[in-house]
């Protein structure tokens, strides 16, 4: 199989999460269409017809220099990162040309997350409430 990432223009993410067989919570749902409302663009990630996971970026502001990077794996993400890791790397690239840092949280206990995270340049803040900030900057 290969990767394939498509933009997200309909407005509920969390009905394409149900239509792939992803349970969510009732808050999971809100939490999620929410992201998805305030993401500048928000993408899907499939491996063949198996959705694997969803992101998008948010800036703060118009005029921000740096972007917010929220991510949402389905279980999917365990036998499928490495299909996904080059294509995390030519989206992370795309963005740093726009913006000079991609900024986040992590949980700090998420060890694939962290993991994929530092593959894409991450460097980790100090543990708070059980996440951790990361930053990738543009270089050069």
């Amino acid at each position: 199989m290969s990767a394939l990432i498509k933009v997200v223009d309909s407005p509920g993410l969390s009905e394409i999460l149900r239509e792939a067989h992803v349970e969510l919570t009732p808050r999971e749902s809100r939490i999620i269409d929410d992201c998805h409302k305030k993401s500048f663009t928000t993408w899907v990630g499939y491996n063949g017809t198996e959705l694997v996971c969803a992101w998008g970026i948010i800036p703060p502001s118009v005029l921000s220099d740096e972007v917010y990077l929220w991510l949402y794996a389905t279980g999917a993400i365990k036998t499928n990162q490495f299909l996904f890791i080059r294509q995390s790397q030519i989206i992370i690239q795309r963005l740093l040309m726009e913006y000079r840092a991609v900024v986040g949280h992590v949980k700090a206990d998420a060890a694939s997350s962290k993991r994929w995270l530092k593959w894409l340049g991450a460097e980790f803040g100090p543990a708070k409430a059980g996440f951790l900030p990361f930053r990738i900057e543009r270089h050069g």
